[in-house]
């Protein structure tokens, strides 16, 4: 049985809009711009920028795009104009959502600055951030994987030159530079990027100090992260430090998550049998608590919970719980399931109940030969051969078996134990007919061995002479 984990953690990307507001108050900025000799901007851009407000004012992003694209052209390169143009740029693309166009023009902008007093360093480290959370939308928008790689090492890249700005942030930026790092981390499934994260790791630790309340989303994220690490151990104690933390945010995905990391931990290679069953008790518990909470009790899960006692070791328990789902309902009622109820029993040496199980499922199936088996096969075992042979023949006579020759052949060494003899060869005929028996050497002996003691019968019955 697999259950799946659930490794992969997901933040929706955020559209965060920039203010216009430096846009509007162009015509006052001038005597501001006097003040700094490196910002100073030509007349004729002036005039052109003085067109934007009323454009603004409506709404009319496009407008003032073809005010500033009609500008570019004219303007000498690496120029504070033509900063101050892509800046702007950027900015509306931005309110335009045109992601893509608004960090190209940003880049343009900060490119251009370089080595120049051209940024207020406020104004430029709200643009990294911006400009990181554009590419990581642009990132999700597009299915090329080599354009979603392109813009998540963008948003990265912005992120990280923003928080070396700003080491004094929010735990929500922290939370979405670590998702951003952990994305990077998993993009290649064949080849997990260690290293990223580790750095999500360390973002995630500065964020959970920062915050005397840790929102969901971070126990979550690092929970994927420990997870794509390969330690669900920790991943599983995470979960359970916020199921604590927040009694009243348990979901059934919660539950079910940490269920099946601890299933999975149970099943691991090499494991040492006692550590294995520790992990499949807590898987247990785990379940049991959820459903106390009114969580994982739809028949699959109930289902699982029977099998993980079974699989413990615990059969009473285990049939006793799959026993009672099956004649509720809250477990389908199947064929297998009604075998592996009775199989509990006979493995909890309880063969009163195993027998009882499968007369019952015998009801609620009457044309399945295959429980009749079961049935033998348990009087057998208890040595009440004339049982086994009854149900024997029942499970031939409703068919639909496998390998029927097998059941002829068991039926033969039934009779055999009762003294049968001439029942015994009849039922070995009857398996020889199956081309599997042909070459069967031990049924060819078996044979001869009843014909010759049925012979010795007979002649003893004759008359002496």
């Amino acid at each position: 049985m697999t259950i799946p984990v659930f490794t992969t953690f997901r933040r929706q990307a955020r559209k965060t809009w920039l203010i216009l507001a430096f846009v509007l108050a162009l015509p006052a900025g001038l005597s501001a711009a006097e003040q700094h000799p490196t910002r100073v901007y030509g007349e004729k851009t002036g005039a052109a920028l003085t067109k934007l407000g009323p454009l603004q004012e409506a709404s009319n992003w496009k407008g003032m795009i073809d005010v500033l694209d009609a500008l570019t052209p004219t303007l000498p390169a690496e120029s504070y104009d033509l900063f101050l143009v892509e800046k702007y740029k950027g900015s509306i693309y931005g309110r335009m959502d045109q992601f893509a166009k608004a960090v190209e023009a940003w880049e343009t902008a900060m490119k251009i600055a370089e080595g120049k007093d051209f940024f207020d360093p406020r104004e430029l480290n709200e643009i990294r951030l911006y400009a990181g959370q554009f590419s990581y939308s642009e990132s999700h928008a597009s299915k090329d994987p080599a354009v979603q790689q392109k813009y998540l090492a963008k948003a990265s890249g912005y992120f990280k030159a923003y928080l070396q700005a700003v080491p004094k942030t929010s735990p929500d930026i922290l939370v979405f530079y670590t998702n951003i790092l952990f994305e990077e981390g998993i993009a290649d499934s064949s080849k997990i990027d260690l290293a990223k994260l580790k750095e999500a790791k360390v973002q995630v630790d500065r964020a959970f100090h920062l915050d005397n309340h840790p929102k969901e989303t971070l126990f979550q994220l690092l929970m994927a992260i420990q997870q794509a690490e390969g330690d669900n151990l920790h991943a599983a104690e995470t979960l359970e430090t916020y199921l604590k933390l927040y009694p009243d945010a348990k979901k059934s995905t919660h539950w079910e998550m940490l269920w099946s990391i601890y299933y999975n931990l149970s099943t691991e290679q090499g494991l040492d049998p006692k550590k294995a069953r520790e992990y499949l008790v807590r898987a247990i518990n785990t379940q049991e608590r959820a459903q106390k909470a009114g969580f994982m009790n739809s028949p699959k899960q109930n289902l699982y919970l029977a099998n993980f006692y079974l699989q413990a070791g615990q059969f009473s328990k285990g049939s006793e719980l799959l026993h009672t789902g099956l004649r509720k309902g809250t477990i389908e009622s199947d064929i297998k399931n009604w075998m592996l109820l009775a199989y509990g029993y006979d493995q909890a040496n309880r063969q009163t109940e195993a027998i009882a199980a499968y007369k019952e499922a015998s009801e609620h199936f009457p044309k399945d030969g295959n429980i009749d088996i079961r049935l033998a096969e348990i009087y057998r075992a208890e040595d009440l051969q004339k049982e086994a042979a009854q149900y024997y023949r029942t499970a031939l006579q409703k068919g639909g078996l496998d390998k029927p020759y097998l059941v002829w052949q068991a039926l033969a060494s039934a009779l055999y134990s009762l003294d049968d003899l001439d029942g015994a060869k009849a039922a070995l005929e009857e398996a020889e007919k199956y081309p599997a028996v042909a070459n069967d050497t031990s049924v060819a002996q078996f044979k001869k061995y009843l014909v010759e003691a049925i012979a010795a019968r007979d002649a003893a019955k004759q008359p002496k002479k």
